[in-house]
C-alpha cells in the first residue's frame, strides 16, 4: 500500500477522494503507509469491512481524503 500512495505524488492536487480495496491485512498495510500518506497531506477518513460470501475472506474499502477535501 505504501506504494500505492507514492505513487499519488504526481496528481494528488487533482484528487478528491483515493479508494482501494484492500485485503484482510488492510490494517498493517495502513500502518506501513501512514507517514507516506500525511506527507502527502491524504487522511484516511472511512473503512468499511465486508465479509465475502462462502470461504472468500474479508476485505476493506479504504477512503482517504485528498489535501483541501471536504469530503462528502
Amino acid at each position: 500500500m505504501r506504494e500505492n500512495v507514492r505513487t499519488l505524488r504526481k496528481v494528488r492536487h487533482s484528487l478528491k477522494d483515493l479508494v482501494m480495496l484492500k485485503g484482510p491485512s488492510w490494517s498493517r498495510e495502513v500502518r506501513a503507509a501512514e507517514r507516506e500518506a500525511e506527507r502527502l497531506g491524504f487522511k484516511l477518513d472511512t473503512v468499511w469491512e465486508h465479509e465475502l460470501p462462502g470461504e472468500m475472506g474479508k476485505r476493506a474499502i479504504l477512503v482517504y481524503r485528498a489535501p483541501g477535501s471536504q469530503g462528502g
